[in-house]
């Protein structure tokens, strides 16, 4: 497939030391390099990175059984790779030179904001060092924790607990607040595990209550006074949700999305993983992008959301395990064929 490749590269010519595995960090080193850093990850020569075995290798007709895993190849895409044996001296050594639902129980969220919600944290207070070492010449020593990272995404629930003087309670899908009538989930046909469309209406723009009921065909409510502001609506919760249900499921949820958000109503179907995978607008726009994979071929994955200029940064391959020793020590350390080919004698790398 064509990209988007958007140019030029924002952290051309800055360099990033990858030390980290798994998520959190490569989440951040992975956003780093689709910016247009140069990230080298630094593996350790037998096996690399544990992340590259993770679930198992994977096994097909087209893949090969010394494949990195699906769960590598998404958080490692614009990177490249060496091999370092850290727990020699001199391999130490070589890494060093470079400087610089309400009533149930609690549910763990879909999407993994501890790890990579933790790297993109970690990625923004990066980009905000080198913009003041540009300046001042001094770079920064940052830490993060994920814990202390979660905090920033549930402010909306802390001031819910600061207005009542209680804990934030569960809410489902609906918003946090509790005061948004309606916001939720609503079956649509043909009744699938998936088929469900979520509908959201401010309760400071009354004209999304007012688009709504035109749309269900519930016209005759506007006015209507146990309706008619967000307090009466959540008197009256079940009472519009039986409402908005009985119109939802007479709709497919693409059908009831396009209905509802025509008219300016907050709306989006629920899609499941492969339904987004194979979500033809993400492709047109590079949001998902196919990864040319050397070994496991073509991967579609997401890229990086952000467009520049409207265009998005290009997804690059993941590297193989070590692809790029003998580049960036001599790029990075300025050292020269024989004294590579005696690191890799020497089992350093």
């Amino acid at each position: 497939m064509a990209t988007n490749g958007a140019l030029p590269g924002c952290l051309a010519g800055v360099r990033v030391l990858d030390l980290t595995q798994f998520e959190a960090g490569p989440s951040c080193t992975e956003a780093l390099a689709w910016l247009g850093a140069e990230v080298v990850k630094v593996e350790n020569p037998q096996g690399g990175e544990a992340g590259r075995s993770l679930l198992g290798r994977q096994s097909g007709p087209s893949q090969s059984r010394n494949q990195d895993s699906w769960y590598f190849l998404l958080f490692n895409a614009n990177k490249k790779s060496i091999t370092v044996n850290l727990k020699s001296e001199r391999g130490l050594d070589l890494v060093k030179n470079i400087t610089g639902e309400p009533d149930g129980p609690p549910l763990k969220p879909g999407a993994t904001l501890g790890d990579t919600g933790t790297g993109m944290l970690l990625a923004i207070s990066i980009l905000g060092a080198l913009y003041r070492r540009r300046d001042t010449g001094q770079g920064e020593h940052i830490e993060i924790a994920m814990q202390d990272a979660m905090l920033q995404y549930i402010r909306v629930a802390l001031s819910n607990q600061a207005t009542y003087g209680v804990a934030a309670k569960r809410n489902g899908s609906k918003v946090i607040a509790g005061f948004a009538v309606p916001s939720g989930i609503y079956p649509c046909k043909p009744g699938g595990p998936n088929d469900y469309l979520y509908v959201y209406t401010s309760r400071t723009n009354p004209a999304h209550w007012h688009r709504l009921l035109e749309v269900i065909g519930r016209k005759d409510l506007i006015g209507d006074a146990r309706f008619d502001t967000a307090a009466a609506r959540l008197k009256h919760e079940p009472e519009v949700d039986a409402m908005i249900a009985a119109w939802t499921r007479r709709h497919d949820k693409r059908e009831a999305m396009r209905v509802l958000g025509g008219a300016g109503v907050p709306a989006g179907a629920i899609f499941d993983t492969m339904e987004l995978t194979e979500e033809a607008d993400f492709e047109r726009r590079g949001i998902m992008q196919t990864m040319e994979h050397p070994i496991a071929g073509p991967f579609k994955m997401p890229g990086w959301p952000v467009r520049f200029g409207g265009r998005t940064p290009d997804v690059k391959p993941s590297p193989l395990l070590g692809q790029h020793t003998s580049e960036v020590l001599s790029e990075w350390l300025g050292l020269h064929a024989d004294q590579i080919d005696q690191l890799g004698k020497d089992k350093i790398i």
